[in-house]
């Protein structure tokens, strides 16, 4: 009996701990719908019925392609130290002009907060991880002003991120320095079709001030498409403002190579920098 009785109780036991530990795994919720396409995102989290800090991560493609799905390995990584994963999907430049990435980048933010409670973000502690254009995306969404590209969704939430680490992506492409000539053209002619206005609405360095999120910036020395020379600006102004900005140079990588080989920095800034416990 007392064989029966202690086999009963492991089984409980072991049932338990899987529910404490059951990984709940959204795909392509809808978060807005637009004339060319229905934008979604995925999220990921362990549940343990407690709120829990956010990575809301961006994927590259030049804005011209890519998909959700390509940062799901680094959501992965931080779903297991207990975050929550939200990988978004915007418009594209063929599919919308520029800024509807832009746009499509904060209407998702507010509605993660918007929508909080049933998938356990705390909504006061989100991170923006983006890699190469989704890391310029990332970028603005710590530095622009709630007012820009803001469209009628989940308008009583807010648009701005408690940090962001960038992966190659671009933060200044108005360089004053020759080596920027080249790079800063091919930017300003790729997503900003050369109009004055929109570079420099597009452009994060041009948002800084003092309420601006804390940023890590992650970059490849030998990196030729995004130059890391373009972040020693964006470094400066971020912290003439008195907010935090480091800059990780990897000088034998190019561009784009893995963050967790920082892994420390990373946990360092969002526990120290951005307040996540």
């Amino acid at each position: 009996m007392a064989k029966i009785l202690l086999s009963i109780l492991l089984l409980l036991l072991t049932v338990f701990a899987f529910c404490e530990t059951k990984t709940i795994y959204y795909e392509d919720v809808l978060y807005k719908k637009t004339p060319e396409k229905d934008c979604h995102l995925d999220i990921k989290y362990i549940d343990n019925g407690k709120l829990k800090p956010c990575v809301f991560l961006i994927h590259g493609g030049s804005w011209l392609e890519g998909n959700k799905k390509d940062m799901q390995w680094i959501g992965d990584d931080f779903v297991r130290q207990g975050y929550v994963s939200v990988t978004v999907q915007y418009r594209f430049m063929n599919e919308a002009p520029t800024p509807a990435c832009v746009e499509d980048c904060k209407t998702a933010v507010r509605f993660i907060r918007e929508k909080a409670r049933k998938y356990q973000i705390d909504k006061d502690h989100i991170v923006a991880i983006g890699f190469s254009a989704g890391g310029h995306l990332a970028s603005l969404l710590g530095v622009l002003p709630e007012d820009i590209c803001k469209d009628d969704l989940y308008k009583n939430q807010s648009s701005r991120v408690q940090g962001v680490i960038n992966l190659c992506g671009p933060c200044n492409f108005e360089m004053r320095e020759p080596v920027g000539f080249i790079y800063n053209k091919s930017i300003q002619t790729h997503l900003c079709k050369d109009d004055p206005s929109l570079i420099k609405l597009c452009n994060p360095y041009n948002h800084i001030d003092k309420t601006s999120a804390p940023q890590m910036l992650f970059f490849g020395g030998q990196d030729t498409l995004v130059i890391p020379q373009q972040c020693n600006s964006f470094v400066k102004k971020m912290n003439d403002k008195g907010v935090y900005c480091y800059l990780q140079v990897k000088e034998d990588a190019g561009h784009g190579y893995n963050i967790f080989d920082y892994r420390g920095d990373i946990n360092k800034f969002l526990n120290e920098v951005v307040g996540i416990k």
